[in-house]
């Protein structure tokens, strides 16, 4: 009976997250979204890809969860460091980059780097 519970709080818990995970794709294919609001969507998909792969409240994640969450080549290391730094910046720096849009390359790469992230294994 218990066993039970736990897997359906696990089931609720990864439905909620794949809810914030669905919110914060909206916001990555809106296309009149500001950098700030985009980078910050960025934050919050990866860390709550990480938090339905390792159990975990995606709000306390960071950028080592996040790596850890997955088995990443160097470069997509390299690619997820930059975006977590530049969302840093915006988050430390007040609006520095805010209000302006993003522009269509950049968005692709973005998007790019983060299906190259859903695409690698999950370290188990």
């Amino acid at each position: 009976m218990a066993r039970a519970r736990n897997r359906d709080a696990e089931t609720a818990r990864v439905a909620k997250l794949r809810q914030e995970k669905n919110a914060a794709e909206k916001v990555l294919r809106r296309e009149n979204v500001d950098y700030a609001d985009f980078m910050e969507a960025v934050s919050k998909w990866l860390r709550v890809d990480a938090a339905i792969i390792g159990g975990k409240t995606f709000a306390v994640l960071d950028a080592d969860d996040v790596y850890a969450a997955r088995v990443l080549n160097r470069e997509t290391v390299a690619d997820i460091h930059a975006l977590f730094e530049s969302c840093h910046e915006l988050r430390y720096a007040g609006t520095a980059g805010g209000g302006e849009n993003l522009s269509p390359q950049r968005r692709a790469e973005v998007r790019e780097i983060l299906r190259a992230y859903e695409r690698a294994p999950r370290h188990v």
